[in-house]
């Protein structure tokens, strides 16, 4: 599994446990359980700010492939240009 996807998985786990203690919250809000859906709302909170750390990170992942790519492509161009400018000499 590449990191790409390893974020990702975290990304799906990270939501899943929002949604849930967001759903919990409301309900023990619902039954003026309100100490135990303020736990709840943290753990949502977290899981919010997990997602953007992933968000972030799943960001600079693919900006840096194609910057990558960007740079194999210019070196690929000097090449077939030095290349071509061998053949005319030849």
């Amino acid at each position: 599994m590449n990191p790409l996807e390893k974020e990702k998985a975290k990304a799906e786990k990270e939501s899943a446990c929002y949604a849930y203690c967001t759903d919990t919250a409301f309900d023990l809000f619902n039954k003026k359980e309100f100490a135990k859906a303020a736990v709840f709302l943290e753990n949502a909170a977290r899981s919010s700010r997990e997602l953007e750390k992933i968000k972030m990170k799943i960001s600079k992942q693919c900006a840096d492939n194609k910057w990558f790519e960007i740079k194999q492509m210019e070196g690929q161009l000097v090449v077939d240009k030095w290349m071509s400018e061998m053949r005319k000499k030849a």
